[in-house]
This record gives C-alpha cells, sequence and structure tokens, in this order.
C-alpha cells in the first residue's frame, strides 16, 4: 500500500485548497489501511494461543496483566519495522516537508496510532469467543472511527449527544497530530486567508 500511496502522490503539488485536501485523503487512507491491517492479524494469533494461556493461568504461571503486557512488547519491534518501512516508502516519494522535526512527528503519530492499533486487535481477541466474532465487532467499530475521524466534518459539526464518540475516537488523535505537525506554520502563518492565494491544509483544517 506504501508504494501505491507513493506512486499516486508521486510529484503532486500543494499550491491550492483542492491539493490540500488530497493531502488530507493520503493521511487519512494512511492511518486507516495501517490500523485494518495491525488490528485484524492478530486476531487469529491471539485466539491460537487463547489454550495455552487458559492451561498456564489455571498452573499459576503469570497473572493476566504481564500476559497482556507481554503480548503487546513483542509487538513494538515488528510495529517499529513496519512503520519505518512505510515512512521511507512513502513520506519522500509523497513529497512532504523535509523538516527534521516535522519527519519525526510524522513517524511518531504513525508508529503509535499502528501500536494502538495492534493493541486494540489483541483486545478485541481477547474479548470475544472466536476471530469471526471479533471480526464483526471491529467492522462494526472501524466505520465510526472513519466517520470520526476528523476528515469529512469537525467537532462543532457534531451534535452534543454524539460528540462522546468524537473524544474516545483514536484515529481523530492521529490524523489531526499528523496534520499538524506536518502543514504547521513556525511564524503562525497560514500562507494568506481563505481568499489568498496561498493555502494550507492547518487553516482549511481549523476553520
Amino acid at each position: 500500500m506504501a508504494f501505491v500511496l507513493a506512486s499516486v502522490y508521486y510529484r503532486q503539488r500543494q499550491e491550492n485548497v483542492s491539493d490540500l485536501v488530497g493531502y488530507l485523503g493520503l493521511v487519512f487512507i494512511m492511518l486507516t489501511f495501517t490500523a485494518c491491517v495491525n488490528s485484524t492479524t492478530v486476531l487469529e494469533l491471539v485466539h491460537q494461543e487463547r489454550p495455552s494461556f487458559n492451561r498456564e493461568r489455571f498452573a499459576g504461571s503469570y497473572s493476566v496483566g504481564a500476559y497482556a503486557l507481554a503480548c503487546l512488547l513483542v509487538e513494538i519491534p515488528y510495529v517499529l519495522v513496519q512503520s519505518f518501512l512505510f515512512l521511507d516508502i512513502l513520506y519522500f516519494f509523497a513529497h512532504f516537508s523535509r523538516d527534521g522535526w516535522r519527519v519525526s512527528w510524522f513517524w511518531a503519530f504513525l508508529f503509535l496510532y499502528m501500536l494502538f492499533a495492534t493493541a486494540f486487535g489483541q483486545a478485541l481477541a481477547a474479548l470475544t469467543p472466536s476471530t469471526q466474532t471479533a471480526q464483526t465487532f471491529y467492522n462494526t467499530l472501524a466505520p465510526i472511527f472513519s466517520i470520526m475521524s476528523g476528515m469529512t466534518f469537525m467537532p462543532s459539526d457534531i451534535p452534543q449527544g454524539w460528540l462522546v464518540l468524537w473524544v474516545l475516537c483514536p484515529l481523530n488523535k492521529a490524523f489531526e497530530g499528523v496534520v499538524m505537525t506536518q502543514w504547521w506554520e513556525d511564524e503562525g502563518g497560514g500562507g494568506g486567508g481563505h481568499g489568498g492565494e496561498e493555502a494550507t491544509i492547518c487553516l482549511l483544517y481549523t476553520s
């Protein structure tokens, strides 16, 4: 997917609102795809290990908390490699900013969201009786995350009774983090205004 996105956005410009909205879509697809892969790939693995976990738990080998922590920690090297590869392939081909601090923040949000998605998949698998049930729950929650991502509308557009979904949604935190750190202007500028020739995603996103 990184190669596909890199080829689509290779040499794309960031000169007007239409171009910038396209890059918003790139960030949204990137986060959604990586989360889907990381969450669903661990479902079957967790269920396969459940019999041995139950046996060792009843034997008093370790606590549930220690086992859950170990399952997450063992995924960190894999997620590190995965996030670095995704960043190396996509970031520079898609002509994101070359500033070191922007690259670092982009990777940090990508890595943390990938790690969250992995832990989320493990939790779903642990709380459900089968892989199919866990997959059903994930397929139910993923569209809610997408709707509340910040790609389609802002919190001000959400009815008060549904704002709790925005607060609980992890995708909009990662999405906003990538957007703000990638296109935020150091001098607080926005490259003009709504009616100016220049535009930035931050101006569009925070309006």
